[in-house]
């Protein structure tokens, strides 16, 4: 053993409180919400919660009503602003890292074991970077852990008081959850297979009044909200490169699990860290090569000694890649959120094995010493993203969903004066709205279009010299506000960045008397003059 059993508690006890603590960090570091977080807030503030209830969303969102519940209940509380929207989350992901702890105490024999699988799911990056986003992916973890742990307490017996429990705690779950239906699923056809071949019919009958209660709460979920959301179409049509393919395409499903082991799970090194490389490079260099043969070596493991905690942990998996064969669901990072528990839980039973059954039953080219140091090199794996991002905070998310853009919008307003003009790409005017009105900053902006919108540079010009020929006062700085994203002209391959193109367009008419520079955002103070 690595450590003695008399330690290993007191190391349980260290990872649970580092995964409470990184969570609780990342929670307080209170960033800017980002264009996803926006589109779903702005509902929120615009909308009572009756509307949100029974009306499509704005900004082709799409959340669980008891989510949608939970948020307006904390805003009512505590006001509208970044903690306040991120508390449901925050909360969900604290009490998943308890629940995931009691599961795999329940399913693993070793406290070696325990440890590992609690250092995966505490010290996940991308865990922890959802655990304060203002979506509902952490609350469909929640839900999806309290499922699993249905299925392990009453896999040998199911009395009625407890059919009535579980019924209830699965009906309401699926409102709180979009894919709680295949973890519900999965987890119930593996009860019933298991309570059928021990003969046990009073708990079979029981099992099955629950899942016809849970299949009654999923079709009035799906009459009342899925099928009057006019999103859902459109989300699907955007989706399409998400979904499982038919006919089978290996590159689809090679690309899937280089992603997967990136967002949601972690168990690569972030491919972002690395951006000088080509993205195949980066695939090929910082994949999680060691988590995979764990996570394979898991399954085999579970295969031979427990068949029922593999489809327990299987099955859920299974039904979402079945959901995105018929376009229901896309299997692709964010959205497998739900699945990650399951996929640690996998990859941490080698470890509870002993060497003999090793070489009986896996292979006499793998040992204890092998599956020990695959576990340490994915710890290490995980270590460099939580070090690496903890001293980059910018990082977490992919890097692309952080966001400067609050305290851009703050610095116009302090800076600006009653008769500027303030110019905001179409692309940000979502966010300066948002945040104007959590200000009471009732300023118009003028949207414009930023260059990666025109087919070639003479287009872009002749658009912007129009649009800051008309500004109302030209005496005053105005400003103008841009995203820093890079593109190429649709007629050019020639690469660039917009907040670059903007600064040569202003240069030719005035004088940028100031920048702000964010994560992802720029701001110009800027003077015009006749020339």
């Amino acid at each position: 053993m690595l450590f003695s059993e008399s330690r290993m508690r007191g190391l349980l006890i260290f990872v649970l409180l580092l995964g409470v603590g990184l969570r609780c960090y990342w929670y307080i570091y209170d960033r800017s919400l980002w264009g996803d977080e926006i589109a779903i807030a702005s509902n929120f503030l615009k909308y009572d919660l009756k509307y949100l209830l029974t009306s499509t969303l704005d900004n082709l969102q799409a959340a669980p009503p008891l989510y949608i519940t939970l948020e307006k209940l904390v805003i009512s509380i505590f006001g509208n602003k970044e903690l306040s929207l991120r508390l449901v989350s925050f909360i969900s992901s604290i009490a998943s890292v308890f629940i995931f702890f009691f599961i795999s105490a329940k399913i693993f024999n070793r406290r070696t074991t325990i440890v590992f699988a609690n250092l995966l799911f505490s010290i996940s990056t991308p865990l922890i970077y959802y655990s304060a986003e203002v979506k509902q992916y952490q609350t469909e973890m929640l839900a999806s852990l309290i499922i699993l742990w249905i299925g392990i307490k009453y896999r040998y017996f199911l009395s009625w008081k407890g059919a009535c429990i579980i019924g209830v705690l699965g009906g309401i779950l699926l409102w709180l959850s979009n894919p709680a239906i295949f973890v519900l699923a999965g987890i119930g056809f593996c009860m019933f297979f298991w309570l059928l071949k021990k003969k046990d019919y009073s708990s079979l009958v029981a099992l099955l009044c629950v899942g016809t209660f849970w299949l009654f709460c999923f079709g009035l979920y799906y009459l009342l909200i899925i099928s009057k959301n006019q999103n859902v179409s459109v989300l699907v049509s955007m989706w399409q490169d998400k979904f499982a393919p038919l006919p089978i395409y290996g590159s689809w499903y090679l690309r899937s699990l280089i992603y997967t082991f990136n967002d949601p799970l972690g168990l690569s090194i972030d491919y972002s860290l690395i951006p000088s490389l080509s993205i195949q490079w980066r695939y090929l260099l910082l994949f999680g090569y060691s988590a995979f043969i764990l996570l394979i070596l898991g399954g085999v493991v579970l295969f031979r000694t427990n068949k029922y905690i593999l489809g327990l942990l299987v099955s859920p998996i299974l039904l979402t890649l079945v959901a995105s064969f018929l376009k229901q669901y896309p299997f692709h990072e964010r959205f497998l959120v739900f699945l990650a528990p399951f996929f640690y839980l996998i990859i941490a039973k080698p470890l509870d094995t002993n060497e003999g059954f090793i070489k009986k039953s896996l292979s006499r080219f793998i040992s204890v010493k092998f599956v020990k140091a695959m576990m340490i090199i994915s710890i290490l794996y995980l270590l460099v993203n939580i070090i690496v991002k903890l001293m980059n905070p910018e990082l977490f998310g992919n890097s692309y969903k952080f966001s400067n853009k609050r305290e851009a919008i703050e610095h116009i307003r302090i800076k600006s004066s009653p008769t500027s003009t303030i110019y905001i790409s179409i692309k940000d005017n979502q966010t300066f709205t948002y945040y104007s009105q959590l200000a009471k900053y009732d300023k118009k902006a003028v949207t414009f279009f930023p260059p990666d919108l025109f087919r070639n540079k003479l287009e872009f010009e002749r658009y912007f010299f129009d649009l800051i020929s008309q500004s109302s006062n030209k005496q005053v700085c105005s400003y103008i506000m841009c995203v820093k994203n890079k593109y190429t002209y649709k007629e050019s391959i020639q690469e660039q960045t917009v907040n670059e193109s903007i600064a040569r367009e202003l240069m030719k008419y005035g004088k940028v008397r100031e920048v702000y520079n964010g994560f992802d955002v720029v701001v110009y103070e800027f003077t015009y003059s006749n020339k």
